[in-house]
């Protein structure tokens, strides 16, 4: 399968490397990286991953348990231990590290409202500034950091890629922010507005716009530079991944899709292709799952266009929730070169068969390492296994529908950025 992979994927990589050119990529330099977590140890047993990635990226790993922030090579684990930890694992959603306008420490800038979360995670960002000695303020907007990228443009503005759900969340508390009630969740917000009749509708463009200058305001960035595009899942780190400006990677189904037909038409081995049919039936089914409640790589696709990017369509996520190579953290080494550090699909794992299973990181790989040359290494990372054989990030995709981006929240080495 491996020759029949191969042939296939060289064949595309052949007519598809001269239609990309880069210039070196000016592509986010990490500082470090935070997770937080849960009951299980089974996060830290990822950042102890991600952190040996970290030794050879240049970036450190840190993991907040509770109330105390660690190293995570310095917590002890034991075996079957749970932790008291209080928080969830998505460290992404709930903090976003900004630079100081004004030249200072660097900020982190949380979320404004309680989501349905444990408690401790509306709190969990302002100790993890207080441990780091970084700045601290809460947003007045309403956008979920794994709904928001931000980059830099040719001119050294700093720009934000943000869901349009979001910009709805914000112009729905802008439009409600004159009625005195207590809002702690968002199905709030949506509730006391029907109750208090409003008409936002007829006032939607007003509400978008002031949505535009508060998000603007909280996050440092010019208001024209805000960009607002629809949803290709409920965050847009489930089907996007910026790279550097103007280039933007989107997972087009349908790349997927026409990968496994050729490989499927190239081979003579029976059971090779009833894998291959497997998986392409599963891959239709994934998109048509998720484009009934959300929007096309076609259309995501000219939204960012029209703002001024250049789209990458890339095979991101193929077979099922539990395998997304969009779900992914890209960091800039010293020399331009990019690393890029994504979720380990467990496809070929799954189960013993003769021939083996295709192995879906491979395929990926060479399609994004052909289309982006500047990425010179990707790494898939798993965590530890369940009893049930199930590793950790690849459950965590499937069942929680939520990757290694979701868990982790980025720190720009920002003196290494403006460089």
């Amino acid at each position: 399968m491996k020759i029949i992979s191969n042939q296939f994927i060289n064949n595309k990589i052949k007519s598809t490397r001269q239609s990309v050119t880069f210039n070196g990529y000016a592509a986010c330099p990490l500082k470090n990286l935070y997770l937080q977590a849960d009951s299980s140890t089974k996060s830290i047993e990822l950042a102890k991953e991600i952190k040996q990635i970290g030794l050879k990226e240049f970036f450190n790993v840190f993991i907040q348990v509770g109330k105390e922030i660690y190293d995570p090579d310095n917590y002890p684990i034991k075996p079957n231990q749970r932790i008291n930890s209080s928080i969830s694992v998505w460290g992404q959603d709930n903090k976003i590290v900004v630079e100081n306008k004004d030249g200072g420490k660097d900020e982190i800038v949380a979320v404004s409202t309680k989501p349905n979360l444990a408690y401790l995670d509306y709190n969990a960002p302002e100790l993890l500034a207080n441990t780091l000695q970084l700045n601290f303020r809460r947003q007045n907007s309403i956008v979920e950091y794994g709904n928001c990228f931000i980059g830099k443009n040719n001119k050294g503005e700093y720009y934000a890629i943000i869901g349009k759900d979001d910009q709805i969340r914000t112009s729905k508390k802008i439009a409600l922010s004159e009625i005195p009630c207590e809002v702690n969740t968002y199905s709030d917000l949506s509730d006391v507005f029907k109750y208090k009749n409003l008409d936002f509708k007829n006032n939607k463009e007003k509400y978008e716009e002031k949505a535009k200058r508060q998000i603007a305001k909280d996050l440092n960035i010019k208001p024209k530079n805000i960009y607002f595009i629809s949803q290709p899942d409920f965050h847009l780190d489930m089907g996007i991944c910026p790279l550097k400006y103007p280039y933007v990677l989107v997972n087009d189904f349908n790349y997927s899709i026409e990968i496994l037909n050729k490989l499927s038409k190239t081979t003579n081995n029976a059971a090779i292709k009833q894998q291959l049919d497997e998986l392409i039936e599963n891959t239709k089914n994934l998109k048509k799952e998720t484009e009934s409640n959300y929007t096309d790589a076609d259309t995501i696709c000219k939204e960012l266009e029209r703002y001024g990017f250049k789209v990458i369509k890339v095979p991101g996520r193929i077979n099922n929730a539990g395998t997304n190579f969009m779900n992914s953290i890209v960091s800039q080494r010293p020399n331009g070169d990019l690393a890029y550090i994504t979720n380990k699909s467990c496809w070929h794992e799954e189960k013993k068969t003769n021939p083996p299973r295709i192995n879906l990181n491979e395929i990926f790989e060479k399609v994004l390492k052909a289309k982006v040359p500047d990425i010179k290494q990707v790494y898939f990372v798993s965590g530890p296994k369940y009893d049930s054989g199930y590793e950790y990030v690849s459950n965590s995709l499937e069942n929680k529908k939520a990757g290694v981006h979701c868990m982790i929240c980025e720190h720009p080495n920002f003196s290494r950025w403006n460089v």
